[in-house]
């Protein structure tokens, strides 16, 4: 059992799998007393002295000392993992969705989500039947040809586009879904995440000639931001 029950003392919280220092905020009972007995259960006001803000926590999340406080949260955190979050869950599918790459210079994945299930996937490289990329298939890709230029030169489709192809191809309406893709989109991907009726993109990483692309989609209504 922690030692912390006085009134002002500092100690150490267990806020949402983080830990904040705080300040203890006992209020007396109807008596004007202190309460004297706790239950690991009570509920016990703390001060936020980073947020300056107050808010109530259990007593068993509440410690003197940090190394305390560490080990308690690594122990709940190896017996109870936290679950991701939708978008952690649908972007770590994206992230392996990219593995399977064939680019020889950047490997990207995406794909469509609708109603928290997913639509289809893509991943960037040459178009089917065609040799792929980090065989010779994109000389362009094979060159030394700086990032971001000669991209009218390239015979590798991209993951967005090669997603919303495959929606295309397998006649799924795309209208209102959410795309996720390890790199923010380029332009032409952009105009066709906005032609496909995609309402949200979310990204992992900005690709470096984005900024075009970025105010289309802003213009169009379309949703960019990165995972929650």
């Amino acid at each position: 059992m922690q030692k912390i029950l006085e009134d002002g003392q500092y100690g150490y919280a267990i806020v949402k799998n983080k830990i904040y220092h705080v300040q203890l905020k006992f209020l007396p009972n109807y008596s004007g007393f202190y309460k004297t007995n706790y239950s690991p259960d009570d509920m016990i006001p703390i001060k936020d002295n980073d947020k300056n803000s107050e808010i109530l926590i259990p007593l068993k999340d509440i410690f003197d000392d940090y190394n305390t406080a560490f080990a308690e949260l690594q122990n709940r955190l190896i017996a109870n993992p936290e679950r991701p979050s939708w978008d952690e869950y649908f972007m770590n599918i994206a992230k392996a969705v990219a593995t399977r790459s064939s680019c020889s210079r950047r490997k990207v994945g995406a794909i469509i989500v609708k109603d928290r299930r997913i639509i289809t996937t893509g991943y960037n490289g040459t178009p089917k039947g065609i040799k792929n990329c980090n065989e010779g298939g994109c000389p362009r890709c094979s060159s030394d040809t700086p990032s971001g230029t000669k991209l009218d030169e390239c015979t590798c489709s991209h993951g967005e586009e090669n997603a919303i192809v495959q929606a295309a191809y397998h006649g799924i309406s795309t209208k209102g879904s959410v795309l996720y893709v390890t790199f923010t989109p380029c332009l032409n991907c952009a105009k066709m995440i906005i032609n496909a009726g995609i309402r949200e993109v979310v990204y992992d990483e900005h690709y470096s000639v984005d900024q075009k692309a970025s105010e289309l989609l802003q213009e169009a209504g379309v949703i960019l931001r990165r995972p929650m």
